[in-house]
């Protein structure tokens, strides 16, 4: 086996932040034949708040649906080169960086944008904008860049408390041990339904097909984004930080094989004499 043409990436550089953060939020009612467009609702005329913020968080929003709020704000820039911008909302989005539209949508799925940004101080808006009830509202803005991994730029959980259940849960991270999560776990090829995400404390976590006896992910940084069982009706797929995750086939880690050149199996065969027991933490919390 050999491997040509490898490329790789160096991250050195540190992440955009956003600064200067001012808001405007708008409200407007309209009837059910009626197209709901920013154009008609970012007016003066529906403007029901403004004023500043620290952070793309949503806390300013007050409904779910008939609204739209405008962020304006700077980043400075102290690397040149192309940078990719990724926006995603539950309802539609616009992003214009240095008065340039980057991004206009409103699909669910994740939009991006590039752009070649010299050094110094460049300008941002994020417009978000719904006209349906559809769940929370919700928001993410990322960014990468030369030396730059891919980065949030939104609050950790851009989710306002005083819309539907300000008790929910959204992102969970193991804080003083180790934290074990049971579920389905989407793997490279199929859903791994028997799994477990175990975080630890030094944000480094796994996920584990218990079938498999397998390993499935690794990754750093954030360890669960619990809005997929926690909000709502929940029962879907545990959300992992896929951004960081280096992923593994889940492919058995013990196997008996017919012959020497017998392909590996995708799965534990039924007819084995072993299976999973269980697993334990040590007094190291590992």
């Amino acid at each position: 086996m050999a491997f040509r043409n490898i490329r790789f990436k160096k991250y050195d550089n540190q992440p955009l932040e956003l600064q200067n953060l001012s808001y405007r939020y708008y409200e407007k009612s309209v009837d059910e034949d009626e197209e709901f467009t920013p154009d008609k609702i970012v007016t003066p005329a529906n403007m029901v708040a403004q004023g500043t913020t620290h952070e793309l968080g949503l806390d300013e929003v007050r409904s779910n649906s008939e609204f739209a709020i405008v962020y304006e704000g700077a980043f400075q820039v102290d690397h040149p080169g192309t940078y990719l911008f990724e926006l995603r909302s539950w309802g539609g989005n616009r992003l214009t960086i240095d008065n340039r539209l980057l991004i206009d949508s409103e699909k669910q799925e994740a939009s991006r944008g590039t752009i070649d940004l010299a050094a110094g101080t460049h300008t941002i808006q994020v417009l978000y904008y719904r006209g349906s009830d559809n769940g929370q509202p919700a928001l993410s803005l990322r960014a990468e860049g030369p030396g730059i991994a891919m980065h949030e730029l939104h609050a950790p959980s851009p989710v306002p408390a005083d819309v539907m259940n300000p008790n929910t849960p959204k992102l969970f991270d193991p804080a003083d041990e180790p934290v074990v999560m049971h579920g389905f776990i989407q793997g490279i090829k199929r859903m791994h339904p028997h799994s477990a995400a175990i975080g630890f404390p030094s944000d480094v976590h796994l996920a584990v097909d218990l079938n498999n006896v397998a390993v499935l992910k690794l990754w750093k940084g954030a360890f669960l984004d619990m809005s997929t069982m926690w909000v709502g009706r929940g029962g879907n797929d545990l959300k992992l930080n896929e951004t960081a995750a280096f992923s593994l086939s889940g492919a058995p880690s013990l196997a008996v094989l017919p012959e020497e050149n017998a392909p590996w199996p995708d799965s534990l065969q039924a007819d084995t004499d072993y299976t999973f027991h269980n697993y334990q933490i040590d007094e190291n919390g590992k």
